[in-house]
């Protein structure tokens, strides 16, 4: 009798133990119990486990995996659901029309791969792009009220339209123009990235942070963008206006500028829109024998359609 109280303990000592661990990675070949009590629930390359996890305790060990609890694998118990896993900041995954977008890093790599695909596979679209300009004032009331009545032929409003044949090269065609890529963004370099799910596409939303004067060659909004620069509107804009203008007098204030890309699960890029918009200023120009304050809104509206592949 006492020999089968003795067992009776064991065994329940076995079912405690049992009861306090969480199966982690399932199925496995086997669950051993260690010195202490504790299931292993993981196998290791020779079918033994070498970590494992016990809630009880909230610690994580190793064992040596020739214990010998480990040459006599106990019967497999019933698993309970593995944790989700999350995709590392390389690598988005893409399995049976589910991708894992859980941080900024995975956003925006499977942002960068599908728009870059475009020029790396010389892939053929529709690019139409709509510029407009509003709300010019001048600082002069003189030259304002004289600009007023010429300001809907000095204002763009326009919309050019492209076709890329697929097989041609986009490089200076789709923005950023005269670069390999579409996007060379880092997280960085967002204000906001997000993400939403429609049917099986995904739409993914960059957004980068207001900024003047951005550097031509090394910003943010050149890594993505094709914007107005103080080369532009020195050498057009202020022409077009027969204003002269000293360099150090030239801004834009850019503002809500957003890059926005429709990807299929599989990566494949089906439609993409920019949006650039701010002020440009004149401070101190000269309009024929005036001097006055310049300042336009300018957005520019660029979508790319009918992608062939």
């Amino acid at each position: 009798m006492k020999k089968i109280f003795v067992l009776f303990a064991v065994l329940s000592a076995i079912c405690m133990a049992l009861g306090g661990c969480v199966q982690i990675n399932s199925p496995i070949p086997a669950i051993a119990v260690d010195e202490n009590g504790n299931v292993v629930t993981k196998a290791d390359n020779n079918g033994y486990q070498v970590n494992y996890y016990n809630v009880n305790n909230g610690t994580a060990v190793s064992v040596n995996s020739n214990d010998s609890a480990f040459q006599q694998p106990a019967t497999q118990q019933p698993s309970v659901e593995p944790a989700a896993t999350v995709a590392s900041d390389t690598t988005v995954p893409v399995q049976q029309g589910t991708v894992g977008l859980s941080t900024d890093e995975e956003k925006l790599t499977f942002f960068n791969n599908a728009l870059n695909k475009v020029k790396a596979y010389n892939a053929g679209f529709t690019k139409s792009k709509k510029t407009v300009g509003t709300q010019m004032q001048l600082s002069n009331p003189l030259v304002n009220a004289v600009a007023s009545a010429l300001k809907d032929s000095l204002l763009p409003n326009d919309t050019a339209v492209t076709t890329v044949n697929k097989g041609e090269s986009s490089k200076d065609i789709m923005s950023p123009p005269g670069k390999d890529y579409v996007s060379a963004l880092t997280v960085a370099d967002c204000q906001s990235i997000t993400s939403e799910q429609n049917g099986n596409n995904y739409i993914i939303t960059v957004t980068l942070a207001d900024a003047t004067n951005p550097d031509a060659q090394n910003s943010a909004y050149a890594k993505i963008f094709e914007f107005i620069t103080v080369d532009d509107i020195m050498n057009t804009y202020a022409p077009n206006m027969n204003a002269t203008v000293e360099r150090e007098n030239v801004f834009f204030d850019f503002t809500g500028c957003y890059a926005k890309a429709t990807v299929a699960a599989d990566g494949t890029l089906i439609d993409y829109e920019t949006f650039v918009s701010g002020t440009m200023r004149l401070t101190n120009g000269k309009i024929r024998a005036f001097t006055t304050d310049l300042s336009i809104v300018l957005s520019s509206t660029t979508q790319y359609k009918d992608f062939q592949w």
